[in-house]
């Protein structure tokens, strides 16, 4: 079948040029946008990332691999954006990663017992571990999606082969709406190199945290992960002490004041930002602690979820889970249909969904098997019926829509369109405003009546946070602006 598969592609394609069908696709090998995406090879992206990117062909470089990830500083990935740059004019580069992730906990022992069942022996993958190929980290996943964005981001921007005014900024897209939500990473202290050993500076570039560790990690809530001489990670806080001792073999970041960690025999646990266990090495896999709660799998790979003093709660029992928002989690069962438990782990809304999502504001976004979609309450209601090419959340009461046009918009929880479709892009709401770009390719922000209150005259901007938003201008140089466009710095 496989083989088969292969020869039907070579007849279409003795057609497809035959009949000239390549025609409508010339263009030239420089991208018309001057950009790359680095992203995932996810067949649910195949057309949905470039029609959410409103990118058709020949405007963008688009690099793909399992994850979307840089793994290390001169991987393939890196490689090609370095061409990108140098070869290629790309001035600005979107790292793209995407929810429900299949190298989201990927692990080298899934991969280990499906080579042998495929004739791979034991010797040779010994060779390889011989030749110095470090296989776990090699076929290794990620833990969490913003933070391999924040790695990846990092890593490009830092690269010392990549220029200062090169854009880099990192994104997930929903692989079922194609709503982008970008990571933010605070520069505040930035990680940097020194004869091979890693250390933070300040945005002045003055080196505050000794370069002296093996690896560093982006700082999260005041404490970043460091690698040891020993090859083992702990914490440091922002002025370099360590808090939590490098005694760790694998780490993430802090969140809501817990990180997991791996011990010596590769199961996962958590600890406090004084470096006390306070659940035990047990899980194969961990999420994070949201509203009291974390994800965890068991050697089955099943999931559930423990409290904060490492109880199972949630027995581990489903395919797969989400997050608890608004006292929520999405739950996958056995039949790969979606519902909905509460932090007792007693399932509120049935499992009959294909997809589901995280809740916000009391609603979710949610499509059954014959491909109706709208939102739910949290008792399990469809509310809001919908028949937009692309749905966002809700933020602050509006949720951002698209129409067949490709233009963009907002719906209030009625369901009636409140902003009119009239945007070439269009973000959530945060802190009062939502970003939005016109015709022109520029960006601005309108507030939650459709009032332009900066107009779209940047290159990028960043969202709105405490009054404050980021602001690039033509010279790629970035400012601060406030609500009335005042040009803070």
């Amino acid at each position: 079948m496989f083989c088969d598969m292969i020869d039907q592609i070579i007849d279409f394609n003795k057609s497809f040029v035959a009949q000239k069908g390549y025609e409508k696709y010339l263009t030239s090998k420089y991208p018309d946008k001057k950009l790359a995406v680095l992203s995932c090879m996810d067949t649910r992206l195949t057309e949905l990332l470039p029609a959410a990117l409103g990118l058709k062909n020949g405007d963008a470089k688009i690099i793909k691999n399992a994850g979307g990830l840089v793994i290390s500083a001169f991987d393939s990935a890196m490689r090609s954006l370095i061409v990108a740059i140098y070869e290629l004019g790309v001035q600005e580069i979107m790292v793209v990663a995407h929810s429900h992730c299949g190298a989201c906990h990927m692990s080298y022992d899934h991969f280990h017992h499906e080579m042998i069942a495929r004739g791979v022996t034991d010797e040779t993958l010994d060779t390889i571990r011989k030749c110095g190929i470090d296989l776990d980290q090699w076929l290794e996943g990620f833990k969490d999606t913003p933070t391999s964005v924040r790695k990846t981001v990092e890593t490009i921007k830092t690269h010392p082969l990549v220029p200062k005014d090169i854009v880099v900024r990192g994104f997930i897209i929903d692989s079922e709406t194609g709503e982008l939500n970008e990571i933010y990473i605070d520069y505040k202290l930035h990680k940097i190199s020194k004869n091979g050993k890693y250390g933070f500076a300040d945005n002045k570039g003055v080196e505050v945290i000794p370069c002296k560790w093996n690896e560093v990690k982006n700082y999260i809530e005041g404490l970043a992960p460091v690698k040891d001489s020993k090859g083992t990670w702990g914490f440091i806080d922002t002025k370099g002490f360590i808090v939590v001792p490098c005694e760790w073999k694998s780490t993430e970041h802090f969140h809501n004041g817990f990180a997991p960690v791996m011990n010596i025999n590769n199961k996962w646990g958590f600890v406090n930002a004084k470096g006390d266990l306070i659940c035990p090495c047990k899980w194969k896999y961990t999420g994070f602690f949201y509203e009291g709660m974390a994800s965890v799998q068991n050697e089955d790979e099943q999931w559930g979820a423990i409290n904060q003093i490492g109880h199972e709660i949630v027995p581990c029992k489903w395919r797969e889970m989400g997050d608890f928002v608004d006292g929520l989690a999405f739950v996958q069962n056995m039949n790969e249909k979606y519902g909905y438990i509460d932090k007792t782990g007693t399932l509120i809304i049935p499992c009959i969904w294909k997809t589901a999502h995280d809740f916000s504001e009391g609603l979710s976004y949610v499509k059954d098997e014959k491909g109706n979609k709208g939102f739910i309450n949290k008792q399990g209601s469809m509310i809001i019926r919908c028949d937009w090419k692309s749905v966002y959340s809700f933020h602050e009461g509006l949720a951002c829509v698209e129409d067949n046009n490709g233009n963009w918009g907002y719906i209030d929880k009625t369901g009636c369109l409140t902003i009119p479709c009239k945007w070439k892009t269009a973000n959530s709401f945060k802190d009062g405003a939502a970003i939005v770009c016109d015709e022109t390719g520029r960006y601005g922000f309108i507030d939650n009546t459709g009032k332009v209150i900066i107009s779209c005259i940047w290159r990028q901007v960043t969202e709105f946070n405490n009054g404050i938003a980021g602001v690039m201008n033509d010279l790629c140089k970035w400012h601060h602006i406030d609500k009335a466009g005042r040009v803070l710095d």
